[in-house]
């Protein structure tokens, strides 16, 4: 049986709530619905969107203890979460997407099992695409997480593994004040594989808490104009996960003549979505090849 808080307000000032945005005015109401109100101190780091977040967030939430931090250019997430964990004071830090919802009993769930063992430098809920879920759907997902990547102990409240989401994440301070927080060499994408491979090899655990649930609705955190806007984010979005991605990968030990002809396989096999008029696909594909080679072969 998973033990629930019977205090809900336990670990509301303990926690400090970081949101990212970047364009992402449309969007960021729906994700702060579920956690103002609760105590929580709420920073939010703009990307220079230039859209209307200051005049939603003054106008609708002036009384909400949310501090909002204008970046004068877009530096990325990692390193726009960085600006938030500097100025953070309390015991936890939870990272938002701001296309992620997430209610108090979950947050306060994560918060409970990183406050029972000091070892715990990460946590993570599961995103089920729904906030209230069956015990059905969450034994699905489980079971669907242990397919995807390694599972290094299971007990009734969690499961330590390997990886968990930057999106929706919950850091204990004192141990990141340590070891540090994003590597800040990452733009975009990966910065949460280089989090925990680094909490991992500092002898801290990585969990995800079963009784914790987000609904992420992928992708939908940047808007877009108009149907060229879209394909133009897409590639960017995936550039940089291609340099990402290359990037963690020799950090992990991988040779790069490995990384070159992996790369080279992504590129010359890309024109084949084309063919089949799947043109985001294309898109995608070749994005991450270029990405690759930038990393590979700019230094």
């Amino acid at each position: 049986m998973i033990k629930k808080i019977t205090n809900k307000n336990l670990f509301n000032h303990q926690i400090t709530i970081i949101i990212v945005t970047y364009r992402s005015a449309h969007i960021i109401e729906n994700c702060l619905k579920t956690i103002i109100n609760n105590g929580y101190k709420i920073i939010i780091v703009d990307n220079n969107s230039n859209d209307n977040l200051a005049q939603i967030i003054y106008s609708n939430y002036d009384n909400h203890n949310i501090e909002l931090i204008k970046l004068p250019h877009n530096i990325g997430f990692g390193r726009a979460n960085n600006v938030a964990l500097q100025k953070v004071s309390t015991k936890f830090a939870f990272l938002l997407n701001p296309d992620a919802t997430i209610t108090q009993d979950s947050l306060n769930n994560l918060a409970q099992q990183a406050n029972n063992d000091h070892n715990i430098a990460l946590a993570g809920c599961f995103d089920i695409k729904k906030l209230n879920p069956t015990n059905h759907e969450i034994s699905k997902e489980i079971e669907t997480l242990k397919k995807k990547i390694k599972i290094i102990h299971e007990n009734e409240n969690y499961i330590q593994t390997t990886f968990i989401c930057g999106g929706y994440m919950l850091l204990r301070m004192d141990i990141f004040k340590k070891i540090g927080f994003f590597d800040e060499n990452i733009f975009l994408y990966a910065e949460d594989e280089e989090l925990c491979d680094r909490a991992i090899a500092n002898n801290y655990k990585v969990i995800q808490v079963k009784n914790s649930i987000c609904f992420h609705n992928d992708h939908s955190s940047t808007y877009t104009n108009n149907y060229y806007e879209e394909i133009y984010m897409i590639f960017k979005r995936y550039y940089h996960m291609g340099w990402s991605r290359t990037y963690i990968k020799k950090k992990r030990g991988k040779k790069s003549l490995k990384l070159f002809l992996s790369l080279i396989f992504q590129l010359i096999s890309s024109p084949i979505y084309l063919i089949s008029f799947k043109l985001k696909d294309f898109i995608k594909r070749l994005a991450r090849a270029i990405g690759g080679f930038s990393n590979l072969l700019i230094k």
